[in-house]
């Protein structure tokens, strides 16, 4: 039997509302509720009153390629949520395109061998005091989901397959970067407050150069543990100091993908509190 899997998160949150825009800071207008991590990913972190019409149309652009391209295969095969287009609208077959014996097949998601393939990147630069570049890419980190055996043996004895079988890899770097970088910087204002932190990403979120992604985004070296969560992300503490506030993010943790650390802001004193003392008390009768 295949291994069992999460399609939503066993963590579930609705803080309280921002009352501004956390990306561009517009406190007028229409104010959306923010899905931290990506519905679409089965994230279930919700942040209300947080994202302006404008906004929300710069990350929902980069969040739907990586949901649609990356994340396509795996969001088919685990049963991810998808968007409900009406029962009206005839949908098309959804299908995937895999190459093999020189030609192209058209093959239904539901006998498509899937595979989790997402990037793995070196720690962020400012954690390690390298200089700001634009340069950003990552290794890839591939994973087979379950019932990937069954179904591949499936389709070559369908359609008849003999040579190498290639299956459609599609990703950017950059996308996924600015994915993270969202994800942290929602997650530092939900759980600190938009006034908490003096943050490092919203140039990267927005797309305004320059956007030094890999200074900011990374990740960490060697094999990351399995999780208990589809998802698992925390504002980090002791390890990184005092200095920066770093969110560290497993997406598809029950799996064992790689971990990320992104360097969010940077952490503001707290207001001084005055101190009591028998001269001056706080307060009298």
């Amino acid at each position: 039997m295949p291994a069992p899997f999460l399609t939503r998160m066993k963590r579930q949150q609705t803080y309280d509302p921002v009352g501004r825009c956390i990306y561009c800071g517009a406190a007028e207008g229409r104010l959306t509720a923010e899905h931290i991590i990506p519905e679409s990913l089965g994230g279930m972190l919700i942040l209300p009153a947080a994202s302006c019409d404008a906004c929300a149309v710069e990350t929902g652009a980069f969040e739907g390629r990586c949901a649609g391209r990356m994340f396509r295969g795996p969001r088919r095969v685990l049963g991810l949520p998808q968007k409900n287009r009406g029962s009206k609208r005839k949908r098309k077959p959804d299908v995937f395109s895999v190459k093999a014996d020189g030609r192209s097949v058209k093959v239904e998601a539901h006998e498509f061998p899937g595979m989790l393939i997402m990037f793995a990147f070196d720690p962020p630069g400012i954690l390690v005091n390298a200089q700001p570049t634009e340069n950003f890419a990552g290794r890839l980190s591939i994973q087979q989901l379950p019932g990937f055996a069954e179904r591949f043996s499936r389709m070559r004895g369908k359609h008849g397959f003999k040579d190498q079988i290639t299956l459609p890899v599609e990703g950017d770097a950059a996308d996924h970067g600015r994915l993270l970088a969202k994800i942290a910087h929602a997650y530092a204002v939900a759980e600190l407050g938009v006034e908490g932190f003096r943050p490092f990403l919203t140039s990267i979120i927005l797309n305004r150069p320059p956007l030094h992604i890999g200074h900011y985004v990374g990740g960490l070296f060697g094999d990351s543990p399995k999780g208990d969560d589809l998802h698992e992300i925390l504002v980090g503490h002791e390890f990184w100091g005092d200095t920066h506030v770093v969110v560290e993010i497993q997406l598809f943790a029950d799996r064992a993908m790689p971990k990320y650390v992104v360097v969010a802001g940077e952490r503001l004193p707290k207001p001084s509190q005055p101190v009591a003392s028998p001269e001056q008390p706080l307060s009298s009768k």
